[in-house]
């Protein structure tokens, strides 16, 4: 279900949360706002955007955005099935 309020358009999910859908010309920037936080992968970097927004395609365009990323071209991230980063136990 959609709902339009102040110039904005909300898609409620199953669960009845409002997620924002964003106009087309700002989901590059949300999708490298939060693919840079770590250069994730798809599956995490989307997690992180359905969060608070929605729209069809959204993995794919994840992925293309991904695939394009020079910094993980350049240090071979898009080929790893696991993100070199890991939790720290800090004590």
């Amino acid at each position: 279900m959609y709902d339009l309020k102040e110039d904005l358009i909300f898609y409620f999910d199953k669960k009845g949360c409002a997620l924002i859908v964003p106009k087309p010309e700002l989901r590059t920037k949300i999708i490298e706002k939060s693919h840079v936080l770590g250069h994730f992968q798809k599956e995490t970097t989307v997690k992180r955007i359905r969060e608070e927004y929605f729209w069809k395609n959204i993995d794919r365009d994840v992925e293309q955005y991904i695939l394009a990323c020079d910094i993980c071209k350049r240090n071979n991230l898009i080929a790893l099935k696991e993100h070199p980063a890991k939790t720290l136990n800090i004590k």
